[in-house]
């Protein structure tokens, strides 16, 4: 039988078996409209591409991965992510990972803006993507949807767990749920010490006990880093170029804002995009203005007595630089949870225990 789907019994209720739990409405429809307008960017770009003989294709090709980036990105987290309860136990679909959860290992569900999350008897918890609790809900103490789906898991592990007692009686063993705060108080060797300010944000921020989680968000930060560090220094390395070498010719306007062709005799005219640096208003098409560009690579170019925004390159540099420090602090987390779980298979203690 099919499983069915539902946001779950109303108290006192029986849920038939299997039922599954999927993302709220709204991340839904989000998840739906934006992997519809991305296909149709990459559409848009391809036939682009296809029709147009003078189609940047590098820069086309840079979209469509971006918009296919964003396809799997919404896939993965909007429309692949679920709660199935079975007769026989959970299983947890997240972005990243699936795990099998019998009956007997449910300890505890708890709610939270991170998802449902499922305290195990001497196994890692894990949270579930698919429901999740607004943080307002909790401060105002509300009863959502994810209370009652906590509430209904804690009551399936009563009814469906309690008949395996010997299996139950061995998972008894509760050691402390690995906390960021662990791996500063027992830091591993550099270069995965981690301090106790990371510890704090990885604390405060939402935070998983699976180290493949964790490493993909460090990869994710190291991105975004990295991505708006390198935009931060082409930007200063092309004004140091114009600075050095740049000459000023008279460009036409092309269309407001910021397209003019550059135009003087040492080469043939040509289409730039430049930084107007003042409102779209100021200029008309066909009017003549003087650009500073550089002769060996004419499509560096800005217009005379436009400078560069200080205030943007210290909030580039502010984004990269911690984008940096949280890529770094998810990394030595993954690095930590790894450790915690092999310690832990060690001792036979199933979790690792602060000393």
């Amino acid at each position: 039988m099919a499983p069915r789907t539902e946001a779950g019994p109303q108290p006192g209720e029986e849920p038939a078996l299997p039922v599954v739990w999927r993302v709220g409405r709204p991340a839904l429809l989000v998840a739906r409209v934006g992997t519809g307008l991305s296909l149709a960017a990459i559409a848009a770009v391809t036939a682009w591409v296809l029709w147009w003989p003078d189609a940047d294709r590098t820069a086309a090709a840079l979209a469509a991965a971006v918009a296919l980036v964003f396809v799997v990105l919404l896939w993965r987290m909007g429309l692949h992510p679920s709660l199935e309860a079975t007769a026989a136990g959970l299983t947890v679909r997240n972005p990243l990972q699936t795990v099998e959860i019998p009956w007997a290992e449910v300890r505890e569900t708890i709610p939270g803006y991170d998802g449902i999350r499922i305290t195990r008897y001497g196994r890692p918890s894990v949270t579930v993507w698919a429901v999740q609790k607004a943080n307002i809900s909790t401060w105002s103490r509300a009863r959502t949807r994810a209370d009652v789906v906590a509430a209904t898991i804690d009551h399936l592990a009563r009814v469906h767990g309690a008949h395996d007692h010997a299996h139950a009686s061995t998972m008894r063993s509760i050691s402390n749920e690995p906390e960021p705060r662990d791996a500063a108080a027992l830091p591993l060797p550099f270069p995965w010490t981690m301090s106790r300010v990371e510890a704090f944000v990885v604390g405060e921020l939402r935070h998983s006990s699976s180290p493949l989680l964790s490493g993909a968000v460090a990869l994710l930060f190291a991105a975004l880093a990295l991505g708006v560090l390198g935009f931060l220094g082409d930007d200063l390395w092309n004004n140091y170029v114009l600075q050095q070498r740049g000459i000023v010719v008279h460009a036409t306007v092309l269309a407001v804002p910021g397209q003019v062709k550059v135009t003087w005799p040492a080469i043939a005219p040509r289409a730039v995009f430049v930084d107007p640096g003042h409102p779209s208003g100021t200029y008309a098409v066909g009017d003549v203005v003087e650009v500073q560009s550089d002769p060996r690579e004419p499509t560096l170019a800005r217009l005379v007595g436009v400078k560069p925004d200080a205030g943007d390159r210290i909030r580039s540099g502010a984004v990269g630089v911690v984008g940096l420090f949280l890529a770094g602090a998810y990394a030595k987390w993954s690095r930590w949870l790894l450790f915690a779980q092999r310690h832990a298979a060690t001792t036979g203690s199933g979790r690792h225990r602060k000393p």
